[in-house]
């Protein structure tokens, strides 16, 4: 998403969230939901993936990105 194409038109919805927050992470621009969503039929279709692996991968993901954006760091520079 930070490619400077996709990050102008799509994704800097996203980096205008001013306060970091859990749900920052769900702060995006309906086409990224789309381009986001579209890794499920891309590895559902792609890969011999056991489905309760890809259940953990998608949970891993979300709870990945809701740290991401509390606004702090458990290991800062």
């Amino acid at each position: 998403m930070h490619h400077p194409i996709l990050f102008k038109y799509i994704h800097l919805v996203h980096h205008k969230s001013t306060n970091p927050s859990p749900w920052t992470a769900y702060a995006f621009h309906p086409f990224e939901a789309i381009i986001e969503v579209g890794i499920h039929p891309l590895l559902a279709f792609t890969l011999p993936i056991y489905s309760p692996a890809l259940g953990i991968f998608f949970i891993f993901q979300i709870l990945y990105n809701v740290y991401g954006h509390l606004g702090f760091e458990i290991n800062p520079k």
